[in-house]
């Protein structure tokens, strides 16, 4: 396990997942880094270790085109795996500006490496809009993930379910 992650086991499927500090997480189990790039404010975002886990071994990625405007929450792509098909969500609203395209011929590196090689695009987003993002840090989501925990009285085990499945309710998408 790499430095500044923590690995916790999601109890209902006995599966570590790594939840690295330093990026936001979505409800829908992706991960968000935002950088600062010669003046832009860009958002990289990955599916994270549990939603990979979840799908199993990922055999096709659809990615949204550079240019294609997206709000958060919005349908932008989608992944086919071994278990599951799901769509893809932009967590956050913004323009693509750059695809992995590397995943076009091996989806795999999103099992692989989830959080590095396995990243989906890059959106340029409002550098205003970064402080009220709808993401979770990295211990809330952990949180999120192992709802025994008790440090968010309002998730339980019903609301976490694999990337695209139909929100419970009390539970958000996005």
């Amino acid at each position: 396990m790499n430095e500044g992650t923590s690995q916790i086991r999601d109890t209902a499927n006995d599966v570590p997942s790594d939840v690295p500090d330093g990026l936001l997480y979505s409800e829908d189990h992706q991960w968000v880094r935002v950088e600062q790039r010669a003046g832009l404010t860009i958002a990289r975002t990955g599916l994270t270790d549990y939603a990979q886990d979840v799908l199993g071994a990922v055999q096709f990625v659809a990615l949204p085109p550079v240019g294609a405007v997206f709000n958060a929450a919005e349908p932008c792509g989608e992944a086919e795996a071994s278990k599951a098909v799901t769509d893809l969500y932009s967590p956050v609203a913004g323009s693509v500006v750059a695809v992995n395209d590397a995943l076009l011929a091996n989806p795999g590196l999103m099992n692989h490496d989830p959080y590095g090689e396995g990243w989906l695009y890059e959106l340029q987003i409002d550098p205003a809009s970064v402080s009220s993002l709808p993401l979770l840090g990295a211990q809330p989501y952990r949180a999120f993930l192992d709802p025994q925990s008790g440090d968010l009285q309002s998730v339980g085990p019903q609301s976490v379910q694999p990337p695209g499945a139909a929100p419970t309710a009390g539970a958000s998408h996005g």
